[in-house]
Formats: C-alpha cells, sequence, structure tokens
C-alpha cells in the first residue's frame, strides 16, 4: 500500500468535495439568499481543495506555496459568511418591521367602524378601560326610524345616513365618538359646558 497511499489519501478527499459541490448547487437553486452567499463562500475552499487533490494524486506539478492560498479561501469566506449574516439580519428586521406595522393597522382595524371611521365598540371600551381621559358627559344617540331610510332609499343612502351623523356628531364638542351599534352611536364630552 506505501507506493498507493498518499494517492488514496488525497482521492479520499474526492466524495467530500463533491458532496459539498452538490449541496451547494441544490441549495442554490433554491433560490435561498443565505444559500447563495454561502456557496459563493464556499467556492474558493472547493477550488482549492480539487487543485490540492489533483497535485496530490500527481495529475501535475505545481509551487509549494499554492498551498498558502487555502488560508487566503478560509479568510475569504468567513467575510463573506458574515456578509450573508448580517444580510439575513437585514431581511428578518425588515420582516419584524413590516409584521409590526402590519399587526398595529389590525388592531386599530378592530377597533374603528370601516364604514365611518369613528370607535367601534371594542375600541370605546379600551378607552375607557384606559381610565387616563375622564369625561364630564356622555350621551347615548339612536337615529330613529333608521329602517325606514334603509327600506326607503336603499342601503347606500342609509350608509350615507349614518356617515352625516358622524360627521355631525365628530365636531365642535373635544369629546369622543364611537359606533356602537347599526344606528346607535355614544357620545363622550369632556367640555366643561357639556
Amino acid at each position: 500500500m506505501r507506493p498507493w497511499g498518499s494517492k488514496l489519501y488525497f482521492a479520499g478527499y474526492l466524495p467530500v468535495l463533491l458532496t459539498y459541490v452538490v449541496v451547494l448547487t441544490r441549495a442554490w437553486r433554491r433560490g435561498s439568499r443565505a444559500a447563495r452567499f454561502q456557496t459563493i463562500a464556499w467556492m474558493p475552499i472547493i477550488a482549492c481543495g480539487f487543485e490540492r487533490v489533483a497535485r496530490g494524486l500527481g495529475l501535475y506539478v505545481g509551487p509549494m506555496w499554492l498551498d498558502q492560498l487555502l488560508y487566503l479561501a478560509i479568510a475569504l469566506e468567513l467575510v463573506i459568511t458574515a456578509l450573508g449574516v448580517a444580510d439575513r439580519f437585514m431581511i428578518m428586521r425588515r420582516e419584524r418591521d413590516w409584521a409590526q406595522a402590519r399587526a398595529g393597522a389590525m388592531e386599530d382595524a378592530a377597533q374603528t367602524d370601516p364604514l365611518t371611521g369613528l370607535s367601534n365598540r371594542r375600541g370605546l371600551e379600551n378607552l375607557l378601560a384606559g381610565g387616563g381621559r375622564r369625561f364630564t358627559a356622555a350621551a347615548l344617540i339612536d337615529i330613529d326610524h333608521f329602517k325606514s331610510v334603509n327600506d326607503l332609499h336603499g342601503h347606500q343612502a342609509g350608509d350615507a345616513v349614518l356617515c352625516a351623523a358622524a360627521a355631525g356628531l365628530r365636531e365642535g364638542h373635544g369629546g369622543v365618538v364611537a359606533r356602537i351599534g347599526g344606528e346607535e352611536f355614544f357620545l363622550l364630552i369632556d367640555r366643561p359646558d357639556a
């Protein structure tokens, strides 16, 4: 085995190098940005490995300083991998910020009546549960005979009436207006002349 020992030693690296090539190629094809960074980072190391195996098997004779290229390839791999990690953190940060903004928008939507833009019952309950703001008066307002507006003129006209009522209630009292039911509004006023 002595004449073949060195060649078997270097040939033993071939399956490992080929495995790296196959795994990195498959990861690249999946489209992952992290896999692309890793593939680029490992290419110089794999190239140095193939070069060293070829020299070790006696396929060609090269200068010994080629062995030092492996250190440069490892340093390059560290830099590119660090860039890949930083890129992933930036992506995760953007995704987190987007998710937080979306959650905030959904929370606002859960507390707002979509037709009138006023707080809904949940928004009103959260405001009152906070307890930080004091009000001098409260009023429950119901639009009389609202069903007849919908029946005679249609739901679009009824929606216009609700929006007009909301706009009128919103102005001039310095308080909070909420739509708590179909045509029911709740008004909280914090002016001394309420």
